[in-house]
């Protein structure tokens, strides 16, 4: 791995120490318009991904399922607490 040593006048003075990898593979070391595709892209595919579920779901055959209310036992009487 080649690593290198990034030292600004703010590192030295607050004693943090930045390091950068010289890979030419690495999405920070790739020139400005290849990162921004690659941000964009998740961005624009994230957004589409969302609609594709939300409208998927009411596509579906089952969509949602609608609770039913049918008939059944009905309790008039609250139950007495007991302690």
């Amino acid at each position: 791995k080649n690593i290198k040593r990034k030292m600004d006048e703010e590192d030295s003075e607050t004693n943090n120490d930045s390091y950068y990898f010289d890979d030419p593979d690495l999405l920070q070391n790739r020139p400005w318009p290849q990162r921004a595709v690659v941000i964009a892209g998740g961005v624009i595919f994230n957004i589409l991904l969302a609609f594709g579920l939300f409208f998927g779901i009411f596509a579906s055959p089952s969509g949602m399922n609608i609770p039913n209310f049918d008939a059944g036992a009905r309790v008039s009487v609250m139950p007495a607490v007991t302690a």
